[in-house]
């Protein structure tokens, strides 16, 4: 799991408008809406990385496995991003670390960490990282 106070730069950030539908009965957002949070800023991530579309011919990356930690409530009017960096590259997979902050502050509300395999959903098999995707990600996260 990422060090949520790591200084290492977030260069995908996008703000997340909190919805009167988010918020339970404890005037805080469900804990089952962050991960919508955070789908929001890998979906935009890779998107950044692929130049709008991440999914070419039937290739794309899918979720092998998400861990959150909770570490702060939000509430119905904070104001929270969602920063989206990779961790890792591995031969078959890329590793996401997210996490959301309330926004002009350094709270970190909860960190994610989500490995997700390159897939071929025509041939229903896992496919290599291919050598375009990593130069792109390191483009576009040194950029």
């Amino acid at each position: 799991m990422i060090n949520y106070m790591n200084t290492f730069k977030f260069r995908h950030i996008v703000p997340i408008q909190i919805r009167f539908n988010d918020v339970d009965g404890q005037q805080h957002v469900n804990n089952a809406i962050y991960q919508q949070y955070f789908d929001i800023g890998r979906a935009g991530y890779l998107g950044a990385i692929k130049g709008g579309n991440y999914e070419t011919g039937g290739k794309s990356f899918i979720i092998a496995s998400v861990k959150t930690d909770f570490l702060l409530p939000i509430f119905m009017y904070d104001k929270i991003q969602v920063e989206t960096r990779t961790a890792k590259i591995g031969t078959k997979s890329l590793t996401i670390e997210s996490r959301i902050v309330e926004t002009g502050t350094e709270n970190v509300k909860a960190v994610c960490e989500t490995v997700f395999v390159a897939f071929d959903y025509d041939k229903q098999e896992v496919l290599c990282v291919t050598d375009e995707t990593r130069k792109q990600i390191k483009a576009y996260d040194e950029g």
